[in-house]
């Protein structure tokens, strides 16, 4: 026997498991562990960008935008495997690297005025 998993048909191992509740939740359950590390990570990177944040030097626009724009894609790709504790902290991540990026904006606006 050939070990198979199939997300969208329910089958492990081979085995269909739409009529077997005690399987589904297996699965449910083993796709969970995933989500809490991941998001539990995730919520250590926002932690660690909180003093840039509240800080006065900021990182290069272009490491902002492109941060802001991997970091979208790295959660809709989670929301397509229904990750939703790592979407929220994706998000998270997100509008942290969003901030930093208007803040940087200002800091420019407000050189170029001087």
């Amino acid at each position: 026997m050939r070990n198979h998993i199939s997300c969208l048909g329910f089958t492990i191992n081979g085995e269909n498991l739409s009529g077997s509740k005690s399987q589904v939740d297996y699965y449910i359950m083993a796709i969970m562990w995933q989500d809490t590390v991941i998001a539990i990570c995730q919520g250590f990177f926002v932690l660690s960008l909180v003093p840039m944040v509240r800080g006065h030097e900021k990182p290069p626009l272009s490491t902002c935008l492109m941060s802001v724009t991997l970091v979208g894609i790295i959660t809709f790709t989670l929301a397509s495997l229904k990750l939703w504790f790592s979407v929220l902290t994706a998000a998270m991540i997100g509008l942290m690297w969003i901030i930093l990026t208007a803040q940087k904006l200002q800091i420019r606006r407000n050189a170029n005025e001087q």
